[in-house]
């Protein structure tokens, strides 16, 4: 069957919980440790307030990845954001990677972040998952920092900053500060927690 893209809608919220937490239970393919409800998919990934798009890799009815391209919010620690940046988070169905699916959603997600005015795309990934360093740097995502700290669960986590330049001119752009602060679920300095947590990861 024909691989396709579109916009993710609620109803798809069950298909994208069940390939997050095979990911999670599988370990190092996300920096998510505890399993998603669809509720929580919902505010999380398929309707959050800074939402740019949604993009959902659809073969014949079934969900085989899904790509979220957000703001950042508007609070403490949000300054390590420069105007015009978004952030993305991927997620491939186990055993399908290597099929194109992460190349084609990230086209679709590159066009409506054109549309949306979006100069920079951050992509912050934990250490430990390599495949996902891996997709984000076929992408032609460039490395520009990393940050030293332990996930919601105690552990030490290095998380791999990654940036994609839509405008082709890094120069006078604000990087986000390295910090060795502790991470929290989303792979974000527990700093920015919580008001991550009411724009990505609404529990």
């Amino acid at each position: 069957m024909k691989l396709a893209t579109r916009a993710a809608v609620p109803a798809d919220a069950g298909q994208m919980c069940d390939l997050i937490n095979r990911l999670i239970g599988l370990g190092g393919g996300t920096a998510h440790r505890r399993a998603f409800d669809a509720r929580r998919m919902r505010r999380h990934y398929l309707r959050p307030d800074t939402l740019i798009c949604c993009t959902i890799a659809d073969e014949a009815g079934a969900v085989l990845g899904f790509q979220a391209l957000v703001w950042p919010s508007v609070g403490p620690g949000f300054d390590l954001f420069d105007p015009g940046w978004a952030i993305i988070a991927s997620f491939t169905r186990a055993g399908h990677q290597g099929r194109g699916i992460g190349r084609a959603m990230f086209a679709a997600t590159l066009k409506r972040a054109r549309a949306a005015g979006v100069r920079t795309i951050d992509a912050s990934i934990s250490g430990r998952n390599t495949a996902g360093l891996a997709y984000y740097h076929a992408m032609g995502f460039v490395d520009f920092a990393t940050r030293d700290g332990s996930d919601s669960m105690g552990e030490p986590l290095r998380q791999i900053r990654k940036r994609y330049d839509l405008t082709g001119a890094h120069a006078g752009l604000v990087l986000p500060r390295p910090s060795r602060k502790p991470l929290s679920d989303d792979g974000l300095p527990v700093a920015l927690a919580a008001p991550v947590s009411q724009v990505l990861n609404r529990r």
